[in-house]
């Protein structure tokens, strides 16, 4: 057994805000043996080489990981730089390094504000150690942008520089603490490699895995009967169904996730430009995941969608294909209420993701169908993604109304569609009332993950 098989790394998977439970229990059934801590934006856990590959290959949820080198209290730029000379640099970037690495720093809260000059002093260091043949640029004429902070009102001072193929080092300050991370998968993990085909404003593969997870244990928390957490996927316990699929995100998620398929397996890792990448024992793991047993396919009717556009129909079933789902999930050009969807199953579980923000212009179309088919079928078990605050009223999609009782929003009661107020005493009369089961955020618009009653 090699060194580095038995070294752990301090482990930070990312996911849109909102998911951070929800990928931890993930994390927990993926590295059993790791504690996960929950933090904003994701959660963190101390992983061996093997449970840091397994990770990044099989989490549908995560968007991002990041290794973290160290962790310290600094005030001053002198000892910013001493600290960072002592990190393990050598671990995770090849020395001699002929371009500079990205580095983005993130200050919030901190003497040491200037993002510029921060990024400047790793660079620093790195050259200081004989990782980078070259010294720093000045941080003159550095270009800085101020973001809001995350739950509070001052503002997030951000620099970051992307050199293409570079390595990627971040940089936090927070309350004059300095976190250092490396990455360790690369940008953008959301792509699976399968979604080639798309259509207008789809809906990323994470989002809709977390989504399909929240969903089942929603329905799990509301059932007597159902299993303790770690059950079998949702399309193990239940039929699926999205009247309004677009290129097939939600089913194809689906139906991955209950066959037992890693979220992928061809895609290029950050951490194997690591020095200390031990290739030959990366390459037998991913040889296990290729030989993977071909599962049986799931029952014909399990995993449904329907769209009335046919392009988008066409871009799923490709899709499917290249997902490797294609004899597990059925895609039907068909209008939502559509006589061919009566023979859904009752009970069938219907997840959605409706037209919102600049997608579509048929977005009242869109909201009127739905509430037709409930009504047509109160059996359905009903999921909506739907946008929430100010841009929901404003698109008329998903309207938040208060019940008589004042409630807060830890139980937010929505209308989708119309609603009519009755008299002087508050009451309010709705066709259709939903709950809110989980607030996130997609490609930062305030989202809801809601449920029909």
């Amino acid at each position: 057994m090699s060194v580095m098989s038995k070294t752990r790394y301090r482990l930070f998977a990312g996911v849109s805000p909102g998911f951070e439970q929800l990928l931890a229990a993930e994390l927990s059934r993926i590295a059993q043996s790791v504690s996960w801590k929950v933090e904003q934006g994701g959660a963190e856990g101390l992983v061996t080489r093997d449970e840091l590959w397994a990770v990044a290959h099989k989490s549908r949820l995560a968007e991002l990981m990041r290794v973290r080198l160290g962790h310290f209290p600094v005030t001053r730029f002198q000892d910013l730089v001493a600290r960072l000379e002592k990190l393990p640099w050598s671990a995770y970037i090849q020395r001699g390094l002929p371009e500079l690495p990205s580095v983005s720093a993130v200050a919030v809260r901190s003497k040491l504000i200037h993002t510029g000059a921060i990024s400047e002093r790793v660079l620093a260091a790195l050259y200081n150690r004989d990782i980078t043949l070259r010294p720093p640029r000045t941080t003159r004429g550095v270009y800085s942008e101020f973001e809001p902070e995350v739950g509070g009102s001052l503002p997030a001072h951000r620099h970051s520089a992307s050199p293409s193929g570079a390595p990627r080092i971040f940089v936090r300050m927070l309350h004059n603490e300095c976190t250092v991370s490396v990455d360790a998968a690369g940008p953008q993990l959301h792509k699976r490699g399968y979604r080639l085909s798309s259509v207008q404003a789809p809906l990323r593969e994470t989002i809709a895995a977390a989504c399909l997870h929240a969903v089942h244990a929603d329905l799990m928390s509301r059932s007597p009967s159902s299993p303790a957490p770690g059950a079998p996927p949702l399309l193990h316990q239940h039929r699926l169904w999205d009247p309004m699929c677009g290129s097939g995100t939600i089913v194809i998620e689906a139906a991955a996730d209950a066959l037992g398929l890693p979220a992928t397996v061809e895609r290029r890792m950050a951490f194997e430009d690591w020095p200390t990448h031990d290739a030959a024992s990366y390459q037998k793991f991913l040889s296990t995941l290729r030989s993977h047993d071909i599962p049986l396919p799931l029952p014909p009717g399990q995993a449904v969608g329907s769209d009335i556009e046919l392009d988008a129909i066409h871009a799923a079933v490709r899709n499917g294909e290249r997902a490797q789902v294609a004899d597990s999930v059925t895609f039907l050009q068909c209008e939502v209420l559509d006589e061919r969807m009566a023979g859904v199953p009752q009970g069938t579980v219907l997840l959605t993701n409706l037209p919102y923000g600049k997608r579509l212009q048929n977005v009242q179309a869109a909201r009127r169908r739905l509430e037709k088919l409930m009504e047509q079928r109160p059996d359905l078990r009903v999921y909506a993604i739907a946008p929430r605050g100010a841009l929901a009223r404003r698109t008329g999609v998903l309207r938040q109304e208060h019940t008589a009782t004042g409630r807060g929003s830890d139980d937010e009661t929505h209308e989708l569609g119309a609603a009519s107020r009755e008299g002087a005493t508050g009451t309010v009369s709705r066709r259709h009332l939903w709950t809110e089961v989980l607030g996130f955020e997609n490609r930062g618009i305030p989202v809801a993950l809601c449920r029909g009653r």
